[in-house]
């Protein structure tokens, strides 16, 4: 499934985020966490755009699957994102930079900072993709791993 060696590989799914380990040799189905793209609440994100609770509340549940990972798992120079289309098109919708190349935890950042003036009453205007329910969850999960499991960059595949 990844293409890269010494990586995690993260495929979100609607109630699930599936992990794999990969070194130069294989990849290993290492555990699943109970977060997907339609349930950080622990239900779905349902106001378009989020309001600075949801965002908070998400973060929290998230942190929760997250941080016992954190633990577990060796360190990896990559975070990769492969699979479920829909979430893979999120993140390319985010950013303006051909999606072969890998997204920085700055990256991630303003994005989600970027969220947060939205949810904190900004206009969205030129942010839509952003503040989809989809787009949002994704976001999180994305960046809760990346900070507590310490990745620098995260690498898309299709």
């Amino acid at each position: 499934m990844s293409h890269f060696t010494n990586a995690l590989t993260v495929h979100i799914s609607k109630n699930e985020t599936q992990l794999f380990l990969a070194n130069h040799t294989s990849e290993a189905a290492v555990g699943t966490l109970a977060i997907g793209f339609e349930n950080v609440l622990p239900g779905p994100i349902r106001v378009t755009p989020p309001r600075p609770i949801d965002l908070e509340l998400a973060i929290e549940y998230i942190e929760e699957e997250v941080m016992p990972w954190a633990q577990k798992l060796p360190a990896q120079p990559y975070l990769c994102l492969v699979g479920n289309e829909e979430v893979v098109n999120v993140i390319t919708a985010l950013f303006d930079q051909d999606a072969s190349k890998p997204y920085s935890i700055d990256q991630i950042e303003d994005a989600f900072r970027r969220l947060c003036e939205i949810a904190e009453g900004s206009p969205a205007k030129g942010n839509e993709s952003l503040i989809t329910p989809v787009a949002v969850s994704t976001l999180l999960i994305l960046r809760e791993m990346m900070h507590h499991i310490g990745f620098n960059e995260l690498q898309l595949y299709r």
